[in-house]
Order: C-alpha cells, then structure tokens, then sequence
C-alpha cells in the first residue's frame, strides 16, 4: 500500500563496520511480536490510533497514556500495538501483558498478516495441505488460507513447520505478495494476489507450490 511520504517499510540496522555504518536488513534473523505488527499495519495503511490513553484497558509492559519527551519511535510503538489489538488482528496474554518482544511462529506471522490485509476467506476441504498442520488445529484455516493466496508454499518434506520462528525475509516475501494485489506494487513487480479468484475457487492441494526447505519460504 501507499505509506505517507513514501518512507520504506523497513530500513534495515545499522551496524557500524570499522570507521563506517554499514545498513543491513538481515534476512535470516527472526522478528518479534512488534516488528511484525508494523510491518504488516504500516503495508496495509491501517489506521492508527492516536489516543491510545482513552482506551479501557491497557497493556502492563506497554503504556497507553503518552509519556513526558516520548521519542516518535516509542509513540508508533505505542499506537501501532494498541491498534493492532483493537483492530482484532492480535491479543495480549491473560496475566495483561503484550510481549512486544516475543518471537513469532510462522503459524502466527500468517494470522496476523491476513488479518492486518483482510483477505477474504476461502472455503477449506476436508484435506490437509501440510503433513504438520492438522485440521483441529486453530491455525489450520490461517495456513491454508495463506497457501491459497500463494503466501506460503511449505518444505520439500510436506511440512509447514507452524511453531518454528518466523524470519524477516519470509516476512518480507509474504508483505510484498500482499502489496501486489493492492495494484500500488511499482512498475517491475508482479504476482499480484487476485482476491476475487481465490475467494471464489475451493482450496486445494494442488494450489501449493512446495520447494526445497530454505530460510526465504
């Protein structure tokens, strides 16, 4: 989607190399329960909510009431978890935390990620798509949702790996087929998500595409 002032999604870390900062995005390391949260409201140009301090409930470990000098980055923090939650795209933990530092599953990065989209559901058989994801599983319809639509496609063994932790890079992957479909995607970039077509057609095994297990699914 189109961000206000055209700033990136992510600008990668920098890392300081001898006399130099070097910028690196670093594919393989795993994201965090907040890192995704703005990545995939920020990609979608999700409202965000400015005056989290009116909300009737908050967060132990993350503060809803403004506070005195508040960095910008630590007001996005703040406004992008709490619209997260009310949006319904994710919860908080029953002793009234948020955990915005916890890792993330694959099972949950595809959640989150079609919720923050609101991708429209499609109708799931009575058939698995991974040998590890079970139908009886809450994360069952998410994954093969997200098979369908083309955001995943799995190991070379069948498996789907549900609780491993998600990587920035598959993230990235699964983000920028979502942009795609926006019709926002800049000339040179394709495999748009056709909503409409998937929405309508059943899912089925044949829909995924499997490959050779690596960090980039």
């Amino acid at each position: 989607r189109t961000i206000i002032g055209n700033r990136p999604l992510t600008q990668g870390y920098l890392i300081q190399q001898g006399d130099r900062m070097h910028r690196f995005f670093q594919p393989n390391q795993e994201i965090t329960r907040y890192e995704l949260l703005k990545l995939s409201l920020l990609s979608n140009c999700a409202p965000l909510i400015t005056h989290t301090e009116e909300l009737p409930y908050s967060f132990s470990d993350v503060f809803k009431v403004p506070r005195l000098n508040e960095h910008l980055d630590q007001r996005q923090k703040r406004e992008i978890i709490y619209s997260a939650s009310e949006l319904n795209i994710v919860e908080g933990y029953a002793n009234g935390s948020f955990q915005p530092d916890a890792l993330v599953t694959r099972a949950e990065a595809v959640k989150i990620l079609i919720r923050a989209a609101q991708l429209p559901p499609v109708e799931v058989h009575k058939r698995q798509f991974f040998a590890d994801v079970p139908l009886f599983e809450w994360y069952a319809p998410y994954v093969h949702q997200a098979a369908t639509y083309g955001l995943v496609s799995g190991y070379g063994d069948g498996t789907f790996r549900p609780g491993q932790p998600v990587t920035r890079a598959e993230v990235a992957k699964m983000i920028n087929i979502i942009i795609a479909s926006s019709g926002h995607m800049p000339l040179g970039f394709d495999n748009p998500v056709d909503a409409r077509q998937h929405a309508a057609a059943p899912a089925q095994p044949a829909l995924v595409t499997v490959s050779t297990p690596s960090p980039q699914q």
